[in-house]
């Protein structure tokens, strides 16, 4: 008798076991699109030579991993702004001097200027992720690119952002398979969200009603109740022209 209740005992148990170890086979295999998916998403299409402004520290270390693994192209300088000091960033001045003056308006305290950054980005593409901070008139100079936004050197116009984003509708949908629902990298969701809300911000700086809806659309699978998306659309609807963003947060 004691047998047999030993034995009921762990065919009880074998289904129940056999099923988590499924799942967590799938979910290992999903987290390992994850990666690739983001890779792919954020810089996968940036230009050759591409310098990459990354003002928060969440967003290097995931790039780096990217690097290490092999998801992430070596072509790319990633220089981050927020380490100044730091061996990367010092580095990446060496790799490209155009950078020196961008360097400079940072070790100063000061904003970027928009002729530091115009001069980085008529020798180099130029990809970053917009600060509230900066004067508005930045803005206007973005395109949306990956996960972040193209700095050109001369302004652009919001017929230029909405092609730009109907172009990269695919590759974000496979983004937003990878990363979100049941049993995904929640992570990484949240690091899609926070480079995506800075990019509504961005849009929204631009005072452009179409190009902000699209980038809001993009936001929205990540953070469907998002904060800073709900004061962008009640600023949208209850101003004309552009408005302030710079006390809004990514």
């Amino acid at each position: 008798a004691p047998a047999s209740a030993a034995l009921l005992v762990v065919l009880e148990w074998t289904l129940p076991v056999r099923a988590a170890d499924d799942a967590l086979l799938r979910r290992a295999a999903l987290s390992r699109h994850a990666p690739y998916a983001f890779a792919t998403s954020a810089l996968g299409q940036a230009p050759p030579t591409s310098v990459v402004l990354l003002s928060d520290p969440r967003v290097l270390t995931r790039l780096q991993a990217a690097r290490a693994t092999g998801l992430l192209r070596d072509d790319l300088t990633l220089f981050p702004t927020f380490d100044l000091k730091g061996p990367l960033a010092r580095a990446s001045v060496n790799r490209e001097p155009k950078l020196a003056g961008l360097y400079r308006d940072l070790a100063l305290g000061t904003l970027p200027e928009e002729w530091s950054l115009s001069s980085l980005a008529s020798d180099r593409p130029l990809l970053l992720s917009y600060e509230p901070k900066w004067k508005p008139t930045l803005a206007k100079h973005l395109i949306p690119d990956g996960l972040f936004c193209r700095f050109e050197p001369e302004p652009q116009g919001v017929s230029d952002r909405r092609a730009a984003m109907d172009k990269s509708a695919k590759r974000k949908l496979f983004l937003v398979t990878e990363v979100t629902g049941p049993g995904r990298d929640a992570r990484l969701g949240q690091l899609t969200a926070h480079l995506l809300r800075g990019r509504a911000i961005a849009m929204g700086a631009t005072g452009e009603r179409d190009s902000l809806s699209k980038a809001l659309d993009e936001l929205r699978p990540y953070a469907p109740d998002d904060e800073v998306a709900s004061k962008l659309v009640r600023r949208m609807v209850t101003t004309k022209g552009a408005f302030p963003v710079d006390d809004l947060t990514p």
